[in-house]
């Protein structure tokens, strides 16, 4: 099952969000791939006031609908996040495989509803105890068109107002932020804390500079994709390399020999794409291994395809079924056929 989480603003069926999916399963070589859409409070006909909290809380609760009404193994579930979903989708993933998550990587405490962050808080313990204090297996993580967070700034342009950039100041440009963004989205640190909750168990010592996370004891290999166009001009294509890069950040790989070879590659790619009428790509992949267990990330850099265009390629389709084909094979030679894990269903609240 792919489980897509769409961009900011408009409902799922809106602009390039339905030949999406249309795509997901036109390229589907043996027809058994679902998709589930959703949309995030406040958004479509969905009610509700769309916050950083409300949106994870929206995500975790797609999942385990697919977990306990449509009986799905989370091994067969690929998380897909375009623009704003990739951080929907990476902080969901993180809430099944670390509890520590929300003590390290919060939101604006002051604009949020208290209730809620704890909610997720708990919610996220009682998962973890539910596996035995390990992580969730899922099939993968697939962000497209990602950013690393709200407040990162690519030539003093914060992504969701980069639009608005050409007509307004940047003095402006900080007083609409400071005064009106508050979320944070920071999908980098939750992306580095996804990789560590993957590799390290609980039983090792933990150095001092990185924050204990829960281990991923069910799952020996994870798979993140990350794919964004040249031509994208609402985030630039940069924040994928944040992404690629916060894995490794403070660790022996994070070296200036990693990214030069990278940036030589993709002003090569450049120089030879600006003439080129067909789309190519240019990829990277580093795995991660620790403690008999693997992260492999993967970074695509496509010629052109825009902020939203990109995601009705066939090659975004044909990452996505190579990456639950893996995760497939994957299933048939370490667990049960048909094993679906106990996901704790969410409890109602209210503020």
């Amino acid at each position: 099952m792919g489980m897509t989480f769409h961009g900011n603003a408009g409902h799922v069926g809106q602009d390039q969000r339905a030949p999406h999916v249309r795509s997901l399963l036109d390229n589907d070589p043996v027809g058994h791939t679902h998709v589930l859409a959703i949309d995030y409070r406040g958004f479509g006909h969905s009610t509700g006031r769309p916050t950083e909290a409300g949106l994870i809380l929206d995500g975790v609760t797609a999942v385990k609908w697919a977990i306990n009404n449509a009986s799905v193994p989370t091994e067969r579930i690929l998380l897909m996040g375009h623009s704003l979903g990739t951080g929907v989708a990476t902080a969901t993933l993180l809430h099944f495989n670390d509890p520590e998550t929300y003590d390290f990587v919060g939101f604006k405490e002051e604009y949020e509803d208290q209730w809620l962050r704890d909610y997720l808080k708990e919610d996220a313990k009682s998962i973890a105890l539910a596996n035995n204090g390990g992580g969730t297996p899922f099939a993968g993580l697939m962000l497209i068109s990602g950013f690393a967070d709200l407040n990162y700034r690519v030539g003093g342009i914060i992504p969701v107002l980069s639009p608005l950039f050409r007509w307004i100041s940047p003095q402006l440009v900080d007083c609409l932020t400071s005064t009106f963004v508050v979320d944070t989205w920071n999908t980098a640190a939750r992306l580095s804390r996804l990789t560590r909750a993957k590799l390290m168990p609980m039983e090792e010592p933990v150095p001092a500079e990185m924050p204990a996370s829960s281990p991923s004891s069910s799952s020996k290999s994870t798979s993140i994709r990350l794919i964004h166009a040249l031509d994208d001009l609402a985030i630039h294509p940069l924040h994928s390399d944040l992404l690629y890069a916060a894995p490794f950040a403070g660790s022996f790989s994070d070296s200036p020999e990693l990214h030069q070879d990278w940036n030589s590659r993709v002003d090569d790619f450049k120089k030879h794409a600006a003439g080129e009428h067909a789309i190519t790509t240019v990829s990277r992949t580093f795995p991660l291994q620790q403690n008999g267990n693997r992260v492999n990330m993967t970074e695509t850099l496509v010629s052109r395809g825009g902020h939203n265009e990109i995601t009705t390629f066939s090659l975004i389709a044909e990452a996505a079924h190579a990456m639950l084909d893996d995760a497939r094979d994957a299933m048939r030679g370490e667990t049960k056929s048909g094993s679906v894990p106990h996901i704790p269903q969410p409890q109602s609240s209210s503020a």
